[in-house]
């Protein structure tokens, strides 16, 4: 058995590395410990665009755990954050405002005893918001934030919302929930050996007239989600060979 997660030095810090547990046996004693400091790379951040947060200011979260086929492991986590903003009007009255970011996704590779090695990190990043009321991650799902992963054929598929912008030329456009219209599907695959495919769009509201609300899971002939097309919230077929 697997367990992972982040460290930092205080609780009044941001996260500041990774770890890994392995548990073995039957007194389920933990086996092996591995931990490592983030790389360069997570803190080289390229020019912020308006309203992006840093990477190193988010509090980072695990979301998965796999193994694959020859015993090695994946940890998916994510960065996040939750900005809150109080608004007094004329009449005296206050409103809260919750904007929720979801950055990059994280993947930190082990193999089969728990050894850390490499660390790379998948480019994204999503806005949610500003809702009056705290949402919950099912529910902030269903506006494009945050990611859902599936094991497929001993590959990692990774599916997230993006904005159309990003595969036309530009980079690092936020993805927001006010321009659901614009938002398509992102599909990103590791394997065993380490490689992280550059995301590719797999689902254009141009092209096939909806966006993916929730993906369910993928078998040989497709991907099975739940669409935001005329009858949103209709289950849908999508052929894709992953």
């Amino acid at each position: 058995m697997a367990f992972g997660g982040y460290f930092c030095n205080s609780l009044s810090e941001k996260a500041q590395g990774y770890y890994m547990m392995v548990c073995g046996g039957d007194a389920g004693e933990v086996s092996n410990v591995s931990y490592q400091k983030f790389p360069a790379e997570y803190y080289g951040e390229p020019k912020l665009t308006l309203g992006a947060l840093k990477g190193e200011k988010m509090s980072v979260f695990v979301e998965d755990i796999y193994e694959f086929s020859d015993g090695s492991l994946v940890m998916l986590g994510e960065q996040r954050e939750t900005l809150v903003r109080t608004v007094t009007s004329s009449n005296g009255m206050t409103t809260t405002y919750y904007t929720y970011h979801a950055k990059n996704i994280l993947t930190s590779f082990a193999d089969e005893s728990g050894n850390l090695s490499d660390f790379k990190m998948i480019r994204k990043y999503q806005m949610a918001g500003s809702f009056i009321r705290p949402m919950g991650i099912k529910q902030l799902r269903g506006y494009g934030y945050s990611f859902r992963s599936f094991m497929h054929n001993d590959k990692l598929n990774i599916l997230f919302a993006d904005m159309l912008d990003n595969y036309s030329g530009k980079v690092d456009v936020i993805c927001k929930s006010s321009s659901a219209s614009k938002h398509c599907s992102a599909l990103c695959t590791i394997d065993s050996k380490h490689n992280v495919s550059k995301p590719e769009m797999i689902i254009s509201p141009k092209v096939h007239k909806t966006r993916m609300v929730s993906p369910l899971f993928i078998d040989d002939d497709g991907l099975l989600l739940i669409n935001a097309s005329k009858k949103a919230g209709q289950l849908s077929k999508f052929s894709y060979s992953f």
